[in-house]
């Protein structure tokens, strides 16, 4: 067995998912992959690059300079103990600068992940976007049977101790939600969201919430007041146009929560444009709707057809 003392970092759990020596693989899947994608975009923002959550392969010196393999499986009286040791992927592995930053890289996440959770701390400078939501995703553990995480980092000059709990993570929740509140310019208007009407949540008087899913994309949150409840009563299920001021937007420019003021009943007005997309059509009844007609004369697409490869015909 590694000598846990030699470990460069150690990360233990408790809670209902957790005995001595044992984990849920859910939360043992999550705990890990959330953990590192924090670790990653909080290397890529030291290595100066704009969005820690840019789309894309990460850049290998990235990768190497945070790879660490897990060397112990181990528990305590009520805790699992995961022990973890650097890998070093060039010969001789990496050291001195190199090494030095794959350290500061964990040691920065780590100090990053205890002032998010404190709240009269501010979110330091180089805590972007989408290191905040690593450490959200990260917490979302919590809701899998686990109830604290204890991390601790053997660096070369220092140890360092950092908890995550429950508490933490409401926390960094709320700023995850200031967060995406900022970034809505002050000129922004009302929107519109045409979808199926789903999963109204009536539990928090005064901010009542459903969820619009649209023919493509992600379901929108939309918020409501009780002026607003008889109509969503109403068209439950059905699909409709809500009209809003959009109250959270990613830096992405996607629209994540939506106060609603209008809501307009598609089917009912003849609206829907998009009537069949749940159910399947016929190639015949597809080209009604679209009012497309059999060509019996070939000749009519002589020189539109193949045509240039970006002419859009097809």
């Amino acid at each position: 067995m590694t000598n846990k003392h030699n470990e460069f970092l150690t990360i233990e759990v408790e809670g209902s998912a957790v005995g001595s020596g044992r984990i849920g693989i859910i939360a043992l899947r999550d705990l890990i992959t959330e953990f590192y994608k924090l670790v990653e975009r909080t290397g890529l923002k030291l290595a100066d690059y704009e969005e820690s959550s840019r789309s894309g392969r990460r850049p290998k010196e990235i990768e190497e300079y945070i790879a660490i393999d897990m060397v112990r499986f181990d528990h305590g009286s009520t805790k699992t103990v995961l022990g973890f040791q650097k890998r070093s992927y060039s010969e001789g592995g990496l050291f001195g600068p190199e090494a030095d930053f794959g350290n500061k890289i964990y040691k920065t996440a780590l100090l990053g992940l205890s002032d998010v959770q404190e709240p009269r701390k501010p979110t330091p400078d180089y805590i972007d976007y989408g290191i905040l939501e690593a450490v959200g995703k990260f917490g979302s553990v919590f809701a899998k049977g686990i109830n604290q995480i204890d991390i601790t980092l053997n660096d070369i000059t220092n140890r360092l101790h950092v908890k995550y709990t429950p508490r933490g993570y409401e926390e960094v929740k709320k700023r995850i939600g200031k967060f995406e509140t900022a970034l809505i310019p002050e000129e922004t208007k009302d929107m519109d969201i045409s979808g199926r009407l789903l999963m109204v949540d009536f539990k928090k008087e005064g901010d009542f919430k459903c969820k619009v899913y649209p023919p493509v994309g992600e379901p929108v949150e939309c918020i409501f007041d009780e002026t607003k409840s008889d109509e969503i009563k109403t068209n439950l299920r059905s699909f409709v146009r809500i009209t809003g001021l959009p109250e959270r937007i990613t830096p992405y420019g996607k629209i994540t929560g939506i106060h609603i003021k209008k809501i307009t009943p598609l089917e009912a007005k003849g609206l829907l444009i998009f009537p069949d997309f749940w159910s399947s059509l016929s190639l015949k009844e597809l080209a009604d709707m679209q009012g497309v007609k059999p060509v019996h004369d070939m000749s009519l697409l002589i020189g539109k057809w193949p045509g240039d490869a970006d002419d859009d015909f097809e």
